[in-house]
């Protein structure tokens, strides 16, 4: 058996699982954003940073036979991401928190149903918006 050459080890390593991330993240940004624009704004945003990514891959792929930068690069983009997903998960539950709070101190009539006036709020303007991490 041959071994597996070190640009395959590299691709399995830093781009597969990022399908699946990316995939996470599409539905993180549909779950939790509220506006018809303010989706569109990040869903369009998102597929930018996606081209801008595809475009400096292969750029950093330049000092073969062991990577060296290129591994640092994705590494280091993996950690910042994971930070960011972090700090992401932790703000939906501090919001909510919030939120909780306050819908529990609204009195009855303001909190009933009825009175909701359907528009396009964001998630921020409409108070009652609940995220889901």
């Amino acid at each position: 058996v041959q071994p597996i050459p070190p640009a395959v080890r590299l691709f399995g390593v830093c781009i597969a699982p990022t399908v699946f991330a990316l995939s996470g993240l599409q539905t993180l940004i549909s779950t939790n954003v509220s506006g018809t624009t303010k989706v569109n704004f990040y869903l369009m945003t998102h597929v930018a940073a996606i081209t801008i990514g595809d475009y400096i891959g292969p750029i950093m792929m330049r000092y073969p036979p062991r990577y060296t930068r290129a591994m640092v690069g994705y590494l280091t983009a993996t950690g910042v991401s994971a930070l960011l997903f972090v700090y992401y998960g932790w703000s939906l539950h501090y919001d909510n928190k919030r939120r909780c709070a306050y819908l529990t101190e609204l009195p009855a009539s303001d909190n009933d149903e009825k009175n909701f006036v359907i528009e396009d709020r964001t998630d921020v303007e409409n108070k009652h918006f609940i995220y889901r991490p």
